[in-house]
């Protein structure tokens, strides 16, 4: 057996896509291919603009 490692991704990994790319071929074999999806970012704010929170989601986009 080969030594692993398991490391955090980089930015520039996970900007690449690859490993996204791969695991969606992959399961594609499976399940088929999955309908088309948005990124949901929000941001909550205070009166000062200061960051207090957000929300990061994915949401599919059916009927297309």
């Amino acid at each position: 057996m080969e030594n692993i490692t398991i490391t955090a991704a980089t930015p520039e990994e996970l900007r690449s896509g690859e490993l996204g790319g791969k695991l969606r071929r992959y399961n594609y074999g499976f399940v088929g291919e999955y309908p088309e999806q948005r990124h949901i970012r929000l941001n909550a704010r205070d009166e000062n603009g200061r960051l207090l929170g957000g929300l990061r989601s994915l949401h599919r986009l059916l009927g297309r």
